[in-house]
């Protein structure tokens, strides 16, 4: 409920920003390409004995940008881009059958790409008449167009191994994402460098599986590393 008031607001605040007219501003449109290399991973569970590490992922598409005037634009577009995480578990048991003690290791291994349109209000820190920086923020919704989870669960004792692997398939991750993103970047002429990051809402395992999955809140987490090229 809270997320959907979130949101909701941020979209009054965006509608409201967008048509407010500003005397003696210039409106002008602009599009460009859009890149970025993103650092996905899930969030963290406070009961969890397995860590999550960054999934390094790639993205890319295009954006359309709205300047109200000198300080405030609207930009939007569309992205296909990657997210994810490696969880990593690592722990002893011992078995009550035999006695024997094997040492665990667990990997899962998530890859999920998305059509992603972000939305976002975009304000201008001058240097006299020349934006020296950008900062946003808004929120996105995108749908999953494929992804699949592969655990791979190790058990060792001196020269006993077992290992065994397992696919998560597409159908049980959600088909939509959405949520807050937030970042800013330096126009250099044509070209922009900047940064963002997004927090995603919803979980987007739908299986509840007792296993490595149960340490991981599978909300999405990507802090992107963003080039623009703006061709008008």
């Amino acid at each position: 409920m809270i997320q959907k008031t979130t949101l909701i607001v941020l979209v009054i605040i965006t509608i409201t920003l967008a048509f407010t007219p500003y005397s003696g501003s210039a409106q002008t449109l602009s599009f460009g390409l859009w890149g970025n290399l993103n650092g996905a991973k899930f969030v963290w569970n406070e009961n969890t004995n397995a860590s999550i590490n960054e999934k390094v992922g790639l993205g890319g598409g295009g954006y359309i940008n709205y300047r109200i005037n000198r300080l405030v634009s609207f930009r939007s577009g569309i992205l296909l881009n990657q997210k994810g995480a490696e969880v990593v578990q690592i722990l002893r048991q011992t078995d009550p059958a035999t006695g024997i003690t094997y040492d665990h290791y667990n990997t899962s291994d998530t890859r999920l790409n998305y059509a992603e349109v972000p939305i976002a209000m975009c304000f201008s820190l001058p240097r006299s008449y020349h934006p020296l920086l950008n900062l946003y923020f808004g929120f996105y919704g995108a749908m999953l167009t494929s992804g699949r989870q592969v655990t791979i669960n190790s058990a060792s004792a001196g020269i006993i191994r077992m290992d065994s692997v397992y696919v998560t398939p597409e159908s049980a991750f959600r088909k939509d994402d959405y949520g807050l993103m937030l970042g800013g970047n330096i126009p250099m002429g044509r070209i922009e460098l900047g940064g963002s990051y997004s927090l995603g809402f919803p979980k987007i395992l739908r299986s509840d599986i007792a296993d490595i999955n149960r340490y991981v809140d599978h909300r999405n987490r990507v802090l992107s590393f963003t080039v623009g090229y703006r061709i008008r």
